[in-house]
C-alpha cells in the first residue's frame, strides 16, 4: 500500500505540472521545470534523485553536519567518532542515521571508505587517489604522499589471465605516536 502523503504528493506534482505547462505557454523564457521535476524524483525513490544522470541527493541538516565534521580531517575517523560529535548537534540522530548518510556519501562520491580489515571501516573527505598507512598497534589510518603507483597494475597483469582494473594499497607500520610510547615505555623499564 502506497504512503497517501506520496500518493497526494504525486496528485500536487500532477497539477503543478499541468500549471507549469501554461506558465510555460505564458512565459516561454521563464524555466518553470525545475520544481516539479524534482518533486517526482524525490517522491519516486525517497531520499535523492537523478540530475542530468548523476546522483544528487536532497538537503539533509543532519548530512550536512556530518560533512562539515568530516571536511578536511586527516584522521579518517569511524562511523561511531562521526556520530559520537554529530551527536553533540543532534542529540536525537541514530547510529544507524549516521552509517546510511556516511554509506549515501560513499556511493555518490563525496567519501571514500576504508575497509580495512584491521578494525572498523574509517571514512576519508579526500577522494582522490591516495594510499594509506595503518598503525598496527593503535589502529589509526593515515595519509600516505607517495608517487602513482600504478605500474603495479601492469605487473599484476602479466601475472592474471584477465583484466587488471586497478588495486587498494595499505601499507602496515607502526604510527610516530606509538613509536614514541614505546621508547618512552623502553626507557621506563630501565
Amino acid at each position: 500500500m502506497r504512503n497517501p502523503f506520496c500518493q497526494q504528493a504525486v496528485q500536487q506534482t500532477n497539477l503543478l505540472d499541468g500549471l507549469l505547462e501554461i506558465s510555460g505557454n505564458l512565459f516561454p523564457t521563464l524555466d518553470f521545470s525545475f520544481p516539479a521535476y524534482y518533486i517526482k524524483k524525490e517522491i519516486s525513490n525517497g531520499y535523492h534523485y537523478l540530475q542530468e544522470g548523476r546522483l544528487v541527493m536532497k538537503f539533509s541538516r543532519q548530512r550536512e553536519c556530518i560533512r562539515e565534521f568530516l571536511a578536511g580531517r586527516q584522521d579518517h575517523p569511524t562511523a561511531e567518532t562521526v556520530y559520537t560529535n554529530v551527536k553533540k548537534e543532534f542529540p536525537n540522530i541514530s547510529l544507524g542515521t549516521v552509517y546510511r548518510n556516511l554509506s549515501l556519501l560513499t556511493e555518490v562520491g563525496e567519501l571514500q571508505k576504508i575497509s580495512t580489515g584491521i578494525g572498523p571501516d574509517r571514512f576519508d573527505w579526500n577522494t582522490a587517489p591516495h594510499y594509506h598507512v595503518l598503525c598496527t598497534r593503535c589502529g589509526c589510518v593515515m595519509d600516505l604522499k607517495l608517487e602513482n603507483i600504478d605500474h603495479i597494475n601492469i605487473l599484476a597483469g602479466n601475472e592474471f589471465e584477465g583484466r587488471i582494473d586497478g588495486h587498494i594499497a595499505y601499507f602496515l607500520g607502526t604510527c610516530k605516536d606509538c613509536l614514541q610510547k614505546e621508547g618512552e615505555d623502553a626507557s621506563l623499564k630501565r
